[in-house]
């Protein structure tokens, strides 16, 4: 009976008790700083408009150039962009997207990318560079068909120039990373 008075107490306790405790006001102040666009949202918002895309993949006997177009929509007041692709690949339309956002509390860019060659998504993030601030470098996991348990990956994107976007795909198979893919965007 005692152990039953125990649980009932505690339980008791927990549903009574608030959730999530009234922040402070400092709390509160930090929140709305964090929640606002910064200098890094700037960047990305860079991205905003219509480009056409030249996508560059390295390929034995020779590369292979597929073409199409993107475009760049700002979100949520700046705080992200997203971008929409639509390009030919091998001869077959394919569709993407990738929303882009900066997350002041980690202080890291944010890359999120879905497609119409797939039904799973790729995430990475990275770090602002302080020898570079307008080159994003992220990383994170590359899963597919080809690697279901995912391979390292890391993709840079070069704002340096405003008509002309630079993007490099690197994956790591067996240890060894290479150039997967070079993106150039030129603003149309």
């Amino acid at each position: 009976m005692a152990k039953f008075l125990l649980v009932a107490l505690a339980a008791t306790f927990f549903l009574t008790a608030p959730q999530d405790p009234a922040p402070d006001a400092a709390t509160l102040l930090r929140f709305e700083r964090l929640a606002q666009p910064g200098e890094a949202h700037a960047l990305l918002q860079r991205l905003v408009g219509e480009w056409d895309v030249a996508v560059r993949t390295p390929a034995e006997p020779s590369e292979r150039v597929d073409r199409g177009s993107l475009k760049g929509v700002a979100l949520l007041g700046g705080r992200y962009v997203q971008l929409q692709f639509a390009l030919t690949v091998a001869q077959q339309p394919f569709e993407a997207v990738q929303v882009l956002g900066f997350d002041p509390l980690r202080q890291q860019f944010t890359s999120s990318w879905r497609d119409s060659a797939s039904t799973w998504a790729t995430e990475a993030t990275g770090a602002p560079r302080a020898d570079r601030l307008d080159l994003l470098a992220l990383a994170g996991t590359l899963v597919d068909a080809v690697d279901p348990g995912g391979r390292p990956f890391r993709i840079e994107l070069d704002l340096a120039f405003d008509q002309r976007v630079t993007v490099r795909l690197f994956e790591s198979r067996g240890g060894v990373e290479a150039l997967a893919q070079t993106q150039t965007w030129t603003r149309r």
